[in-house]
């Protein structure tokens, strides 16, 4: 987490106590992580304008894209905005490692390790995509799809209900 303090150039609720300045430590972080990925003198000086400007002060880095976008600033600060939606999606992919990762413990724990790896990867995707089924649920399609795809597999057995 130390690697990604850089995020903190766009968190609203620190603005103000960087009196207008980018700081430097943070700063650097960025430009050995993405450093390539900005043009980082354009940056410096759109964040400056971000951390003067008092209208600009949300309470959350999504607040502050929504107002960007609200007012259509972001052609005036693309280099803020990159920066914004990076934080958004580095929020989001960590987040869903971490439950994907809780839930691998939870169905381990359950099953007692007592199945193949290819029926615990199953069960895993099942119960980390629990939403899909929800939906294939209330749509009532669930059902059919589950028996078509069984009957499609190869088997012995016909089993076709006639």
């Amino acid at each position: 987490m130390e690697r990604f303090r850089f995020l903190d150039l766009v968190n609203p609720r620190v603005f103000k106590t960087w009196n207008g300045e980018v700081p430097s430590e943070k700063l650097d972080l960025l430009k050995e992580m993405y450093g390539d990925l900005f043009d980082i003198p354009m940056l410096v000086s759109q964040l400056c304008f971000i951390y003067r400007d008092k209208d600009v002060h949300k309470d959350s880095c999504g607040e502050l894209l929504k107002y960007i976008f609200q007012f259509h600033l972001q052609s005036s600060i693309p280099e803020v905005v990159k920066l914004l939606k990076m934080n958004g999606v580095i929020s989001v992919t960590s987040a869903s490692v971490e439950r994907s990762f809780s839930c691998l413990k939870r169905v381990k724990s359950y099953l007692r390790n007592t199945m193949s790896q290819g029926c615990l990867s199953s069960l895993c995707r099942i119960s980390i995509h629990k939403d899909i089924l929800s939906e294939k649920e209330d749509a009532g399609t669930l059902h059919e799809e589950v028996v078509k795809r069984f009957v499609e597999k190869p088997r012995r057995l016909a089993f076709l209900y006639k």
